[in-house]
């Protein structure tokens, strides 16, 4: 008889490193979605991370349990977003868009949507892949899927 692994229905698996909950979201944020600080008319905004390349996020959005929401309730623009501080070794349950295909043990890296996606090996060897694939996608998704990722770096 084998055992079954189930979903963990929470974004911050294990690992260290501080929640910040005092910055508000300039977008709609899924939880899963790495982001990123930005400058909104003078005030300090949360967004889904931009960029595919060098600098890749430190920040994941987490889901808002203390008010029974699930992984699946979306951010809006102006709550106050759980915002987790992810540290080397820590794990979490993140996001890979429609159309990836991951092998578990693929290096990952920020899509410029907030969610991940293989990396390439060009991306890999710079430094960029900051993430690993703790399972694999099952083939190439055709809706956003929640996959264990590992901070690698």
């Amino acid at each position: 008889m084998s055992i079954e692994v189930n979903a963990p229905q929470t974004i911050r698996l294990s690992g260290g490193g501080p929640v910040v909950n005092t910055i508000v979201a300039g977008a709609a944020i899924k939880p899963g979605m790495l982001i990123e600080k930005y400058e909104n008319a003078g005030v300090l905004n949360w967004r889904p991370a931009g960029t595919a390349a060098n600098v890749q996020p430190a920040f994941v959005a987490l889901e808002q349990d203390e008010m029974n929401l699930t992984v699946d309730d979306l951010y809006a623009i102006g709550d106050l977003v759980k915002a987790w501080a992810f540290q080397p070794g820590s794990t979490f349950w993140g996001l890979v868009p429609s159309g990836q295909n991951v092998t578990q043990g693929d290096p990952l890296q920020c899509d410029g949507t907030g969610k991940l996606k293989e990396a390439t090996s060009q991306a890999a060897s710079a430094g960029v892949a900051k993430f690993q694939a703790l399972e694999g996608s099952g083939g190439a998704v055709v809706v956003d899927t929640r996959l264990r990722t590992e901070v690698v770096a």
